[in-house]
């Protein structure tokens, strides 16, 4: 099923009218956090390719989204993951063996798999909520707002995801548009994008099983079992930067 969705940035104005509309609106809240894997010469960024293991609660989900140059179709692989009580769990790229998403990582890491590591991290608070659009549709909005890390590196996130979830395409582009016409928003950095802008560094990440997710090449990839550590990330509470308007970023999923 295919999912249309516009993604966008804010600046403070624009961050706090819409956190006010969140709150007015009983927005239910979560708190994510999550790792970037890539190699440190970007093959995963360069293919357009992110590959994070993200917290959601008391449950990790592992994650590989595609996207597509000059397309806005995006391959996207979602799975839960088990971890032990206090642990984070292990980087499993069989999960992703057989689908697209898959296919597309490992043509994008080839023979750089022992290179794979974590670039960097986010943590950030999610509030969103279903509001109703135009021609019957439903929107769902999410206002993430945190902060991006690479080991010293910040960067400050406020974005805004709108989600189509029911009705027509138009009814989506007429709260984008509206959401727009209010000022303060800008084209939102995809995640995998982030990683050259932020690190300044990385931290090795062990912990990969791969045996079964194969090359083109149906070369199989080495396997690897030891756990990466566990490591506390508190809250954040450090503000967006001021940014400059500018387009929105609209992507199609499957």
């Amino acid at each position: 099923m295919a999912e249309l969705e516009v993604k966008l940035g804010l600046n403070p104005e624009a961050l706090e009218r819409w956190r006010q509309r969140m709150h007015h609106a009983d927005a239910r809240s979560e708190r994510f956090v999550a790792r970037y894997f890539n190699t440190p010469s970007g093959h995963l960024a360069r293919a357009g390719i992110s590959l994070r293991l993200r917290s959601e609660g008391r449950r990790w989900v592992q994650t590989v989204k595609v996207q597509e140059q000059l397309s806005v179709q995006r391959y996207e692989h979602e799975v839960a993951v088990e971890a032990e009580p206090g642990r984070e769990p292990l980087l499993d790229l069989n999960l992703h063996a057989g689908t697209e998403a898959g296919k597309c990582l490992a043509a994008a890491l080839g023979d750089h798999l022992a290179q794979l590591s974590e670039q960097y991290a986010s943590d950030e608070e999610r509030l969103h909520h279903v509001f109703p659009a135009g021609a019957g549709g439903a929107v769902e909005v999410a206002l993430d707002v945190g902060e991006v890390r690479a080991n010293t590196a910040r960067e400050a996130l406020a974005e805004l995801e709108l989600e189509l979830k029911q009705g027509p395409p138009e009814a989506l582009f007429d709260m984008a548009s509206q959401t727009m016409e209010a000022g303060g928003l800008r084209r939102a950095v995809e995640r995998h994008a982030r990683s050259s802008a932020a690190h300044t560094g990385t931290r090795r990440a062990h912990g990969i099983r791969s045996s079964n997710l194969r090359t083109p090449a149906a070369q199989s990839w080495p396997r690897g079992s030891q756990r990466v550590e566990s490591k506390h990330r508190p809250a954040l509470t450090t503000p967006p930067q001021q940014v400059q308007p500018g387009p929105g970023y609209l992507r199609q999923r499957h």
